[in-house]
């Protein structure tokens, strides 16, 4: 079942002469509320697709939690990063763990694309497709001195429905949303009242 990929990306399946990748887009937010994405793939060096330069990770990038399933639930995944320096990566002096501590990220846009690349070339091959989508949910920084990981857990949009609804069909309820509405408010006396049928 090809799920629909490009079909250039399922002849290059079918030739054998591409690797396949995956590239992370986290849009991630400054302390000035801009938002400041961040590009990440599987691979080495740097990648351009869509107009945004993707940082190769190697081996250091790891996903876990990608499942096929039928039913209609949330899942989630983690991304690790793994034995990335501690170094400082601006020119403000900051390390990788402090933008993880201090960057705004919960609840901001994640998504994981899977596409394949050339070999030879290193050229990407037709359109990466989307694998997942969600929200950004907890980030877990460590360090031993030399070395961080930062692990990253990523929430499916899905997740929204398995919230309980917190709002009810109450005149107070009603007003919050719209001030000066009174369309529930004789609610409470239809519950006792008493109606006579001929």
């Amino acid at each position: 079942m090809t799920r629909g990929l490009d079909s250039s990306i399922v002849s290059a399946i079918e030739s054998g002469t591409y690797a396949p990748i995956f590239l992370i887009a986290a849009e991630f937010e400054d302390s000035q509320g801009v938002s400041d994405a961040l590009y990440l793939w599987t691979g080495m060096g740097s990648l351009t697709y869509d107009s945004n330069e993707y940082v190769g990770t190697g081996t250091l990038l790891t996903i876990d939690g990608l499942q096929e399933i039928l039913e209609v639930v949330s899942r989630g995944l983690t991304v690790t990063l793994d034995g990335i320096g501690v170094s400082t990566v601006n020119s403000e002096g900051d390390s990788i763990l402090d933008l993880a501590y201090r960057t705004e990220y919960q609840n901001r846009p994640f998504t994981l694309l899977f596409g394949l690349i050339n070999i030879s070339t290193r050229a990407l091959v037709g359109t990466p497709e989307i694998w997942f989508s969600g929200l950004m949910d907890v980030m877990t920084p460590e360090e031993d001195g030399e070395t961080a990981t930062v692990s990253l857990t990523v929430e499916n949009a899905l997740v929204a429905l398995e919230k309980p609804i917190s709002t009810t069909y109450t005149a107070e309820d009603q007003k919050e949303k719209y001030a000066g509405d009174t369309f529930f408010d004789q609610v409470t006396e239809l519950q006792n009242m008493e109606i006579e049928l001929e």
